[in-house]
């Protein structure tokens, strides 16, 4: 009895946010029930990774191609600008590259609540992530570029190959989410509970 109470108050002095993130312990990662906040973060942060590699892939592709380096971000940017995009100065680019990593984002959080806590590694996670980048690949292709950015759909159809294979790698680089997951609950279970376990004196 003594001994259950000691425990009982030692967790209540540690916080419900380090028992959440792993400090109880006795613990394990697999135990961790995720908020849909912290899903949201961690996917959005896995997804900015990727949409920085996957962006990084389009524009060596392009440039290799002589289509030049920079007809990735304009492609997006036609979405607001139309076919002006294509001659408009830098701040075109600009727009191009901030909403292709808002849009990594949102799609990164999307990811991360329907992996939920199906998905615990970085191994597992890879492999459903290839799977997320050829449904996203698909959405694009045949779903959202026909009408709603003309110009950008007839530009990657001169890129079958890169168009694909930058999904591919947006996809695989979702592996890790996990950990960006991990990463935000640890950190607000070690907010909530002042940064550490705190030590009680009882009268």
């Amino acid at each position: 009895m003594a001994s259950d109470f000691g425990m009982r108050r030692e967790r209540l002095e540690r916080g419900p946010g380090l028992a959440r993130a792993g400090g109880v312990e006795g613990s394990s990662a697999g135990d961790v029930q995720h908020s849909r906040w912290e899903l949201v973060m961690g996917g959005a942060m896995a997804g900015l990774v990727a949409g920085v590699a996957m962006g990084l892939c389009a524009m060596a592709w392009s440039a290799a191609d002589g289509l030049g380096a920079w007809l990735p971000a304009r492609g997006v940017a036609a979405l607001f600008f139309g076919v002006t995009a294509l001659v408009d100065g830098w701040y075109v680019k600009l727009i191009g590259v901030i909403a292709h990593l808002v849009v990594a984002a949102v799609i990164g959080a999307i990811f991360a609540l329907l992996l939920r806590n199906h998905a615990r590694s970085a191994g597992s996670a890879f492999g459903v992530g290839l799977l997320y980048g050829i449904g996203v690949w698909l959405v694009m292709t045949f779903g959202f570029l026909p009408w709603a950015d003309r110009l950008m759909f007839d530009r990657m159809n001169l890129m079958h190959g890169m168009w694909l294979c930058a999904h591919l790698l947006y996809g695989g680089v979702l592996c890790l989410t996990p950990a960006f997951v991990a990463r935000v609950t640890r950190r607000r279970g070690l907010a909530s509970s002042g940064k550490g376990p705190r030590l009680q004196r009882v009268a």
